[in-house]
């Protein structure tokens, strides 16, 4: 937990600091194998949603700013999310668009489920991150491992 006050919450927000800027520079990196301007524009907005990770780690709960950059973290982050699925959509890929939308959808329901039954954000934070990470890997395997072993075929 990243709360203020206990003992070696450092761990947990340098943690989050680093997972950010090593995402980014990722992020970044993943630019050149996107295939279109969507794609490219949700990759953008994500960056956003890790400058706010790292906000989180900055800010941690009990410090004034952490309500915002957490919300800006889960908002942007589901906002690139699905932004890129859309890209994904119109490059024909269907299939990861209707994945993408499910995962938005289960998230922020599971997120606002979080916010009525405990106390603070950080499990809402954790099922945002969780459901960015089933994501990610997903479209990974679909779009560069599948597609590798097609043209290996």
């Amino acid at each position: 937990m990243e709360k203020v006050g206990l003992p070696y919450n450092w761990v947990m927000n340098l943690a989050l600091i680093a997972t950010a800027i090593l995402g980014t520079y990722y992020t970044i990196g993943l630019f050149s194998e996107l295939g279109n301007v969507v794609e490219k524009v949700g990759a953008g907005v994500f960056i956003v949603a890790l400058l706010f990770l790292i906000g989180i780690g900055l800010f941690p709960e009990g410090t004034d700013p952490h309500y915002y950059v957490s919300w800006g973290f889960f908002i942007t982050g589901s906002i690139g999310l699905l932004i890129a699925g859309l890209g994904l959509w119109l490059e024909g890929r269907g299939d990861i668009g209707i994945f993408t939308v499910t995962v938005f959808v289960v998230a922020w329901i599971l997120a606002r489920w979080a916010f009525r039954n405990f106390e603070g954000v950080a499990i809402a934070e954790f099922i945002g991150i969780f459901g960015i990470i089933i994501w990610h890997y997903t479209v990974l395997w679909a779009k560069f491992y599948k597609t590798e072993k097609q043209r290996k075929n």
